[in-house]
């Protein structure tokens, strides 16, 4: 048996009705930054690179450290607004699978620290989790797929996260979380790569624990 998994949130535990889930949370960052022009701003290439970024935005990087800052609130406004609208949920198998695990879960998310504390009190589910990682939210701050997550969680935990622990996700972040980090990946609801993945979560439970 594996001896901790390490599990996403977004698209993995809570699951959203809006397909693109990110550009919606960029762009109400940028409307709350006071960028006149946040579509055109948030297709433009330059977009992607920080060091890009930054001309394309007219800010210097004091200016964008106070806007990566607010980011937190902001991810967590909008995704409490889409969760009181019914458009994010957790579905029942999942909440089983939390609950029923016999290997210690640990939640690993890039999100908003106070959208995860949330979102798992919302659905009692914070004590089910050994460890829950919050990003700091400050420029540079460690996030996956860094594989200094584990480091960190090592010294909370005061064990080793053995190279049989499995990372849990949907995404290609989560995939290369877990190679950083010489850990195994199973996927759910996206296959990634050539990787076991599974539909739901009842098929994970049933698989890990066969």
């Amino acid at each position: 048996m594996s001896k901790y998994i390490l599990i996403d949130l977004e698209d993995t535990i809570t699951i959203h009705n809006d397909s693109d889930r990110i550009k919606s949370i960029m762009l109400e960052w940028l409307k709350f930054n006071c960028v006149s022009n946040p579509i055109e701003i948030y297709e433009n290439p330059n977009f992607k690179n920080r060091s890009t970024r930054l001309e394309l935005l007219g800010v210097n990087e004091e200016q964008y450290k106070k806007w990566y800052q607010n980011f937190n609130d902001v991810e967590f406004k909008e995704y409490y607004k889409k969760y009181k609208n019914n458009e994010i949920n957790i579905n029942e198998d999942t909440i089983e699978f939390i609950k029923k695990s016999k290997i210690p879960l640990i939640l690993v998310s890039n999100s908003s620290p106070k959208w995860i504390d949330y979102i798992l009190e919302e659905y009692h589910l914070t004590k089910y989790f050994c460890y829950i990682f919050h990003r700091k939210y400050m420029l540079d701050d460690i996030k996956k797929p860094d594989k200094k997550i584990i480091q960190l969680i090592q010294e909370e935990l005061n064990d080793d996260i053995s190279n049989d622990s499995i990372v849990i996700g949907d995404s290609i972040i989560d995939y290369k979380f877990a190679l950083n980090c010489g850990l195994n990946f199973i996927g759910v609801y996206n296959k990634i790569e050539d990787t076991i993945h599974f539909n739901n979560f009842k098929e994970l439970y049933n698989y890990i624990n066969k």
